[in-house]
């Protein structure tokens, strides 16, 4: 399995921590974020690792790594930065896409190559306490995660969602898809592209400001089935600098290791 980090955003909900230097390598514990992140991929046996840059390339200094480019970061989103690489979807192992302001378990992702799934995303459906630990109440900055008997995701993305039957859970932030249907996922985008780019479709965003989850909605919407991989509770979000701060807080009380084993992690680069 080979992933890719998207890293390429300023991280602008981080206000002045993320001024000079890309989200993923703000400092925790005396190393950047994205070294825990390679530090869980590496020690669950994963070694092809790519990071798309784009605000502050020359930030990232990580050995064993391959990196691409988004230049026009700041005008696009996740999908357009995932999609710079397309060598990513030649079909010849499976592809794992990671953002770079979450931390998680390696467990978690050692689990996927034997999970005979087409296309994942990542769910906890144990969220709720962690959800309300970093924003007061599960329900503040929601988004749909709605789940059929069989795990496979309903809907997923749509903001601003209170109502707990389209809440069965929480993205996590990573996205798998098979060897097989890498190439596919690659003319679907393109296709999309051609008459989205800038053309409202799935949750009124254009293509060019696609995130993951409306990408995976829109191969919902398409009649693809997409498996939620369910897990429960070790990972954590810093997407905010409310995030930034409140996790340093629960590391030095201990906190924590109620929502991640943090010393899983701590193998860094």
């Amino acid at each position: 399995m080979r992933v890719a980090i998207l890293a390429a955003g300023r991280g602008s909900r981080m206000e002045g921590y993320t001024e000079n230097l890309p989200k993923g390598m703000l400092p925790l514990r005396g190393h950047p974020l994205l070294a825990y992140q390679l530090s869980a991929l590496r020690r669950a046996g994963v070694d092809d690792i790519y990071i798309a840059t784009g605000f502050r390339p020359e930030a990232f200094q990580f050995d064993r790594v391959r990196y691409f480019h988004n230049p026009n970061w700041a005008d696009t989103n996740m999908v357009a930065t995932l999609f710079c690489e397309p060598a990513l979807f030649r079909g010849d192992d499976d592809l794992l896409v990671s953002y770079a302001d979450i931390l998680f378990e390696p467990s978690i992702i050692a689990a996927l190559p034997q999970s005979g799934y087409s296309l994942a995303k990542v769910i906890d459906t144990d969220y709720r306490a962690y959800w309300s630990a970093r924003n007061g109440d599960y329900r503040q900055d929601s988004e749909s995660c709605t789940l059929n008997p069989d795990n496979t995701i309903a809907e997923i993305g749509e903001d601003g969602v209170v109502d707990d039957v389209r809440l069965h859970g929480r993205d996590v932030g990573l996205t798998y898809i098979s060897k097989s249907m890498a190439p596919r996922v690659l003319d679907f985008y393109l296709a999309h592209k051609e008459l989205y780019w800038e053309q409202p479709s799935v949750h009124g965003r254009s293509v060019k400001r696609w995130n993951m989850t409306d990408l995976v909605q829109a191969w919902i919407e398409h009649g693809w089935s997409v498996s939620a991989a369910c897990i429960r509770r070790g990972w954590l979000e810093l997407d905010t600098a409310n995030d930034y701060e409140k996790v340093q807080e629960w590391l030095s009380t201990g906190r924590i290791e109620e929502f991640i084993r943090f010393d899983s992690l701590e193998q860094c680069e």
